[in-house]
């Protein structure tokens, strides 16, 4: 198990070098965010909001539903790295949307929100409870914080691979997502009413090639300390182990 603290400038890296190819791979960030969309209005969560936060924005596409479903409201759009801003700023530009390139663990901002916003994004942020806090200084009283997380089960075909052919621990960031519970008990100590909603999608892949590119294009490969493993003849073994279970 690797141990993982905030969001480091590999993660950054990552996200920035898939700024280019994330919207055309990132099918299963795009259904979340749509899922979590639709879940705002379910649960009757908001109100006409004033003012939207979105947190983790990436090339703005999202920040730009976002905003088409609350009409005239200005939608703030954050993101820690900076091509994924230059992208979104380039391709989703908007009277309604700005964006600005900030790390979440270190928020600084001018305003109060109604709706803060954030899809795939915070189980990178370590410590959690710090980004919960900070996150609740920038709510008004009466708002609401919608967001949606990955878990500890992420990728857990191809860790199930790399354990049985490799002495070590599998060394994925997705086994320090948090599990559901731990983020009910967090959002319980912090907020008055929290609904959750976990479930299950599955993405299919032909081949180990195919689920590495995807992890690549959408620049969620982790910590460079998790990479160095990937060599030609340990990817040849891992291929052989995924067709043969997968």
């Amino acid at each position: 198990m690797i141990h993982y603290f905030g969001m480091d400038n590999s993660v950054k890296s990552s996200f920035s070098n898939a700024s280019s190819t994330y919207e055309s791979k990132s099918q299963l960030q795009q259904q979340v965010h749509q899922e979590l969309l639709d879940n705002l209005a379910q649960f009757k969560m908001l109100k006409s909001p004033r003012r939207i936060l979105d947190l983790g924005c990436g090339t703005g596409q999202g920040s730009e539903k976002l905003q088409n479903q609350f009409e005239t409201v200005p939608v703030l759009g954050i993101d820690f790295a900076p091509d994924m801003i230059n992208f979104a700023r380039e391709h989703h530009r908007n009277p309604f949307i700005q964006y600005d390139c900030q790390n979440i663990l270190e928020l600084k901002l001018d305003h109060l929100y109604d709706l803060i916003f954030s899809n795939a994004t915070l189980h990178w942020c370590v410590p959690q409870d710090k980004a919960i806090k900070l996150i609740k200084q920038y709510l008004n009283s009466d708002s609401t914080l919608a967001f949606s997380a990955f878990g500890p089960r992420t990728f857990w075909e191809l860790g199930d691979c790399i354990s049985r052919i490799s002495a070590q621990s599998t060394p994925l960031i997705s086994q320090t997502f948090w599990p559901e519970q731990h983020w009910e008990t967090l959002l319980k100590d912090n907020f008055k009413t929290v609904h959750i909603k976990a479930h299950t999608i599955t993405k299919e892949f032909d081949s180990l090639i195919d689920l590495l590119c995807h992890i690549k294009y959408t620049g969620t490969r982790g910590p460079v300390q998790q990479r160095s493993f990937w060599t030609p003849g340990f990817l040849k073994k891992c291929q052989a182990e995924f067709q043969k279970s997968f």
